[in-house]
């Protein structure tokens, strides 16, 4: 009876419903290695640091690999699989959000010359209340650090415009054109320091977050403003003249100052102060 079950028609179909979604699901990881070198160039990265990722990646699937083999015991295939796939498809749509691997890199370098020392990473863009210690230290975009935190300003950063490369052919065509910006809600405004040889200009939409702001960009809604970090590493996007580069807010690692001066939190610093000055280069123009 148990053999019938076995190799009945149902357990034929799944076994091979299972096989082909695993192959579509599963086509990002292994299509990684083939890209390694175009991510390499694109993020300005080492191998090493691009294949930390990757290994994590590997890790996980191990990992995963049980967990889902439990799963279906317990819940069935179908309930797994669907879970399955939209988990997949969340990490694909994160990586899209990727900017750089300067950040990873440095918990890398850090893990590797401080093994004893514990990191937590809460990756948030959450303003965490430092003085509750919420967190030890916070890495923020900001003009200043504030009265009650301790702060060393890591970066200087620069922005400047960015639209895909249709907008961008038009504008050039036609400089005299009206211009459709994408702006955020915290700067409403057409940017002041717009060149004088791109005259007509008018605010087409407001967003309240940058990532839809560079969608909206890569969808050739208009003409976007972004610090150059973000728009070099924005696939899809070209750098145009009508914004001159400018004056970004500056990029600050800030503390509380009870904890300020601790060993760990100097030791993680002096790395991560170290790598940003190595890559200040791809923040400013």
């Amino acid at each position: 009876m148990d053999d019938l079950i076995t190799d009945s028609r149902y357990s034929w179909v799944r076994l091979g419903l299972t096989l082909f979604v695993a192959t579509i699901i599963n086509a990002g990881m292994w299509a990684i290695i083939v890209i390694m070198p175009a991510i390499e160039a694109e993020y300005g990265g080492t191998r090493a640091m691009v294949s930390l990722p990757y290994t994590l990646t590997m890790v996980g699937f191990a990992l995963g690999n049980y967990i889902i083999g439990r799963a279906v015991d317990h819940f069935g295939i179908t309930a797994s699989l669907i879970v399955a796939a939209i988990m997949t498809a969340i990490g694909f749509g994160l990586a899209t959000l990727s900017s750089s691997l300067l950040i990873l890199s440095v918990f890398e370098q850090f893990a590797h010359k401080h093994p004893l020392i514990d990191l937590r990473i809460l990756a948030t863009c959450d303003l965490l209340d430092l003085t509750r210690l919420e967190a030890d230290i916070a890495i923020r975009i900001s003009r200043n650090p504030g009265d009650t935190l301790k702060g060393h300003r890591l970066l200087e950063p620069q922005s400047a415009s960015y639209a895909n490369q249709n907008v961008a052919n038009r504008i050039s065509l036609d400089p005299t054109a009206m211009i459709d910006w994408i702006v955020h809600d915290v700067y409403p405004s057409v940017p002041k320091s717009v060149s004088s040889q791109f005259p007509n200009n008018r605010v087409r939409f407001r967003f309240d977050d940058m990532l839809a702001m560079v969608g909206a960009a890569q969808a050739g809604m208009g003409v976007v403003p972004l610090p150059m970090f973000l728009g070099r590493s924005a696939d899809g996007l070209v750098q145009l003249p009508v914004l001159p580069p400018q004056p970004f807010a500056d990029i600050w690692l800030v503390g509380h100052p009870d904890v300020w001066s601790s060993p760990k939190l100097r030791a993680f610093r002096d790395v991560l102060i170290n790598h940003c000055k190595l890559h200040s280069h791809q923040f400013v123009a």
